[in-house]
């Protein structure tokens, strides 16, 4: 990828912060132009509507566009600060006029939003080799439930023996976003009769199939698919409505400092009370990330209780159930930083969703280092 496509990627324009960031809307195109390493250069950056990004840098001196930028084997002192420079101003307008996405096309992206509005679930990504491969969970078994792939689509044509016309842009070149789900062997037969709908890409083919997401299926019938998947494993899972059988979880719920100020809260008192996220029990895990500007994980609590009555109705929440949770442990902001958080399948914190298994093994490391070095400590002392 170019240095556009790695800092855009797997972000979407919000359209109506870039007049305010400075662009000039030139008939549904947003233009803006920045002068960097003491105007020697310029970049010119063009957001469509769309939010396609295209950008160049011009020498000033020669009013030409500066070539060795996007050949990799210009290498150099002054190439890397051109480099640098420039990226740093793609970056700053990514920060201020995009937001990030989990998947790259947009039916995909839009399914994700569904299931997280639904569900309260987002994905986690456990393949290193596979950055961009999100799996499901169902909470109260960590089973997956559906797993987003972007693969070539002459892959998904073998083994699809209902073949119609509407399956010709499988010779297309490119890939697309699919994605994998559980069903019956029966209710699979029925569903291979569809287009768009093949058997599973590198999953067992008896127990799972795999949905093109190019936006030829409508996004209800395909969430639909995704409640019978979901609730096949819940069911498989055996795992108890209540969940009174079901192991403690690890939960990450997002705080907003400017709507609630959780940080005068834990100075004053131990407990304090949360709104009751659905899943969250006695018991579970709760780390606390708080949003921009401090944008980390900053404490780690434990349920008391849940499920408990209440009523609070302001501008921008309203409560019927809150939860007591207990500070247990409060982080260094640099500890688990959102893009610490990334590298451990966390991400974004949207609203309150299951914990990783890397970033629950990467916490329960930290504390026990922490541990042995206040041991060694009391014993040097």
């Amino acid at each position: 990828m170019n240095i556009i496509e790695q800092v855009f990627h797997k972000k979407r324009v919000i359209t109506s912060s870039l007049e305010k960031y400075g662009f000039i809307n030139e008939a549904g195109m947003y233009r803006l132009s920045r002068f960097f390493i003491h105007n020697d250069f310029r970049a010119d950056i063009t957001v469509s509507s769309k939010g396609v990004i295209t950008a160049t840098v011009i020498d000033t001196a020669t009013d030409e566009e500066y070539l060795p930028l996007l050949t990799e084997t210009c290498t150099g002192t002054f190439v890397g600060d051109v480099r640098r420079e420039f990226t740093a101003i793609l970056e700053n307008i990514a920060d201020n006029c995009f937001i990030e996405e989990p998947f790259s096309d947009e039916q995909t992206n839009r399914i994700a939003g569904m299931i997280l509005e639904k569900f309260g679930e987002e994905p986690d990504y456990p393949f290193k080799k596979l950055p961009d491969c999100g799996v499901f969970r169902y909470p109260g078994n960590r089973k997956w439930y559906a797993v987003v792939l972007n693969v070539k689509r002459n892959l998904l044509k073998n083994g699809k023996v209902h073949q119609s016309p509407a399956d010709n842009h499988l010779n297309d070149a490119g890939t697309v976003d699919i994605i994998n789900l559980k069903a019956s062997e029966e209710r699979i037969e029925e569903l291979l009769r569809i287009p768009g709908i093949y058997p599973a890409y590198h999953m067992n083919k008896k127990s799972w199939l795999s949905i093109v997401l190019d936006g030829k299926q409508p996004d209800s019938f395909i969430l639909s698919l995704i409640e019978e998947s979901r609730r096949s494993v819940s069911e498989t899972g055996g795992v108890k409505k209540n969940r009174k059988e079901a192991a403690a979880l690890s939960w990450i719920v997002p705080a907003n400092p400017r709507y609630y100020d959780i940080a005068t809260a834990f100075q004053n008192e131990r407990d304090i009370i949360w709104k009751q996220t659905s899943g969250v029990r006695k018991g579970d895990t709760v780390f606390i990330y708080v949003t921009a500007p401090v944008s980390a994980v900053i404490y780690r609590c434990l349920v008391m209780e849940n499920d408990i009555p209440y009523s609070y109705h302001g501008r921008h929440i309203s409560i019927s159930k809150v939860m007591k949770i207990r500070l247990q442990e409060t982080y260094p902001q640099d500890l688990y930083p959102l893009q610490r958080l990334k590298t451990l399948g966390v991400t974004a914190v949207r609203s309150a969703r299951t914990a990783s298994a890397s970033f629950t093994a990467e916490v329960e490391k930290n504390s026990k280092k922490a541990v042995k070095h206040k041991k060694k400590i009391m014993n040097h002392n």
